[in-house]
């Protein structure tokens, strides 16, 4: 099965050098992907280590920075993979982190979005709370929030 992964990027060259490398770590043998990356008028040297270090990755640029939706539909436009996966340029990725979601997906025919729970990058006991990570979409693809409530992160 073939999933492109998506990801936008604007400036951070070790942000992005540190979400490729677990990528390509921890996404098993089986699972056929391809990234394609949204340089969002970048202006670090984010291009050149993309190109030295992850050759596969497929670049797009932009002379102007434009908004992250905008830059996700151009990089989905181009993809003809059975899945796509939007992927933030900040996160790194463990052993499996593909696996449940394709399974999910794969067991549900009616399904068309999942998302992963996401832990803290400080503490992996606790979930990421931002953008309403790790918790439920409803049919219009709205994410409840799950990892914390009001001031409180979840364990």
């Amino acid at each position: 099965m073939k999933v492109d992964i998506l990801i936008v990027h604007l400036n951070g060259e070790e942000i992005i050098r540190n979400c490729l490398k677990s990528i390509y770590k921890n996404t098993p043998e089986k699972i056929k992907f391809h990234i394609k990356l949204m340089l969002n008028n970048s202006k670090d040297n984010s291009e050149v280590i993309i190109k030295e270090e992850f050759p596969n990755v497929e670049i797009t640029k932009t002379d102007k920075t434009i908004g992250f939706a905008q830059a996700s539909n151009m990089l989905a436009k181009k993809s003809k993979a059975k899945y796509i996966l939007f992927l933030n340029n900040d996160v790194e990725v463990r052993k499996r982190w593909l696996d449940e979601m394709i399974k999910t997906i794969e067991k549900h025919k009616n399904c068309i979005a999942c998302q992963p729970k996401v832990k803290s990058y400080y503490n992996q006991k606790m979930f990421e709370y931002a953008g309403a990570c790790g918790g439920f979409i409803d049919k219009y693809g709205y994410p409840f929030c799950r990892g914390r409530i009001f001031g409180d992160i979840e364990e």
